[in-house]
């Protein structure tokens, strides 16, 4: 039996390794791009939600400003309806006191 030649036996070695190699790169470009595939499809997701949670901020911004708005016109309605349910008292009981017999002697 011949001893191999060790130039043979380390390229042999050597060409088994790089083969192993190779395997665990294509393995790992395989995974990356999954992982590519992934992100862009979370990219889609996080600006779907980002537009949609614009237009809820939008939405609330505007009912604020209404909110705002009826408070105002309630500040100036308050005083206006105390102000008339008080002549519509003092008209009632004038009406009143001369159209349903007044003060009797």
């Amino acid at each position: 039996m011949t001893t191999p030649d060790p130039a043979i036996k380390l390229a042999e070695e050597t060409a088994l390794w790089l083969e192993v190699l190779r395997r665990r790169l294509d393995m790992f470009e395989t995974r990356i791009d999954r992982f590519d595939e992934a992100l862009s499809e979370n990219n889609e997701a996080t600006a779907r939600i980002d537009k949609n949670t614009a237009e809820v901020v939008s939405l609330l911004h505007s009912w604020k400003g209404a909110i705002k708005t009826a408070d105002g016109i309630g500040k100036v309605l308050r005083p206006l309806a105390m102000i008339v349910g008080a002549l519509a008292t003092i008209a009632g009981s004038i009406w009143g006191f001369f159209h349903m017999g007044g003060a009797k002697p």
